[in-house]
């Protein structure tokens, strides 16, 4: 596998290996085009290492990461002001721009750590009073976590890998015997009280050489922007290989028919029991859906205890802004006797029409912006569609994406 092919072809592969994306030519032509348009070179080089982090779905599922790196900036006076350029609000790592960097008072934001406490709001107002430019993104939530570790370049991601291992059980065992020159910090809510249980877990192993968040993500460091994403990946083909030495496939499938509806039969019953009563008759609010499948969606959909697992929520705390804690599970949709109670003419429960937002096979979307809820339906094979919308494909990685701003990501 060569280092530039794509994280979707790399998922179909028995070689699990993640290697290394960096390329020296497109490194130089990048920054060197920033440049010339008169950004700082740092923050083109922060650029540049933080699109081939965003890029790849392995390691920021749902928008979920950041990174940073300590710099001097010119302000309007001409004085130099040492900043942190973080990832800001509202930008996605995979097609982030410089101006997705928001640059920050470094020593101020230092300084925020000494609070015995603050809240969300609060520290989001004194973040953003520190910017250099008022018009500038919020800063990351994470920010003041950035700016309390002594590295010029910091990488963070929510890695598939990492939080994989560190959900287990066993996961903090799991992960000290992996990575034992690493900080390992307990699951803390991200925000301020994050970076104060951060500020002394460093300072308690100043000569970590990372930091694994359970249940969070992974960060790294260095003053070489190279090093820091290359360690990034190094930890989290580690963390991969590890993974593929346990059980291949953690649930145990119950036993299904063969005669299962397509997608396309079973999208307008669902979107019927999901609609919203809007007061108006004849005018309720439907869902649009998107129909996935794969062989891990499956393999969670078919196992025979699904109706418990859809119950649990999320062992990443963080997934629950994206798919909500829980689902609600039809019986398995056989052709030509689709029906949604029980396989009879039934209306469907309360429960399904309160029916919220977990990984599963379905997934809707409201024409007023509203968050995704999610059916899962058992079925012995389903083929890649969407039932209301034009069908999902997987996504692309380019060499040089789009330079524009897409969804806002945390």
């Amino acid at each position: 596998m060569n280092d530039s092919e794509p994280a979707g072809r790399r998922a179909g592969r028995k070689d699990i290996a993640m290697k290394s994306r960096w390329n020296d030519g497109d490194f130089a032509s990048v920054v060197q085009a920033y440049v010339d348009k008169g950004v700082n070179r740092d923050l083109a080089i922060r650029t540049y290492a933080t699109r081939l982090l965003g890029q790849d779905p392995e390691l920021v599922l749902h928008g979920g990461g950041n990174t940073s790196v300590k710099t001097v900036i010119a302000d309007r006076d001409g004085s130099d002001v040492e900043v942190l350029c973080v990832k800001g609000s509202g930008w996605d790592m995979g097609v982030i721009e410089p101006q997705g960097l928001p640059a920050v008072r470094l020593e101020p934001l230092q300084d925020l750590v000494k609070f015995d406490s603050l809240s969300d709001e609060d520290m989001v107002m004194l973040q953003r009073r520190l910017l250099l430019d008022p018009a500038a993104p919020n800063p990351s939530v994470e920010a003041i976590l950035h700016a309390i570790l002594p590295f010029k370049h910091i990488d963070h991601t929510h890695a598939n890998a990492i939080v994989s291992l560190t959900n287990q059980p066993h996961g903090e065992e799991l992960v000290r015997e992996l990575f034992p020159d690493s900080i390992i910090v307990p699951y803390v809510m991200p925000g301020f009280v994050l970076a104060k249980v951060c500020d002394e877990a460093f300072r308690a192993q100043p000569r970590g050489d990372g930091m694994i968040l359970l249940k969070h993500g992974i960060f790294t460091w260095s003053e070489d922007p190279r090093e820091a994403y290359e360690d990034m990946i190094a930890k989290i083909d580690m963390a991969e290989r590890r993974l593929a030495r346990g059980i291949a496939k953690p649930f145990k499938s119950a036993s299904l028919s063969r005669n299962v509806a397509p997608a396309s039969d079973i999208a307008p019953i669902l979107r019927g029991a999901i609609a919203i009563d809007t007061g108006l008759e004849g005018a309720p609010k439907r869902f649009v859906l998107e129909h996935r499948t794969s062989e891990k969606i499956l393999d969670f959909c078919n196992a025979d205890n699904a109706a418990d697992l859809v119950r649990r929520g999320n062992a990443t705390p963080e997934h629950v802004l994206i798919s909500s804690a829980t689902a609600s599970r039809c019986p398995r949709p056989i052709l030509k006797s689709l029906t949604i109670g029980r396989e009879t003419s039934e209306p469907p429960s309360p429960a399904m029409r309160r029916s919220t937002r977990p990984i599963s096979s379905a997934t809707m979307r409201g024409s007023a912006g509203s968050r995704p809820c999610s059916i899962l339906c058992r079925a012995s094979s389903m083929s890649r569609a969407s039932a209301c919308s034009p069908p999902v494909r997987p996504p692309r990685t380019p060499a040089l994406p789009p330079m524009s701003p897409r969804r806002p990501s945390t």
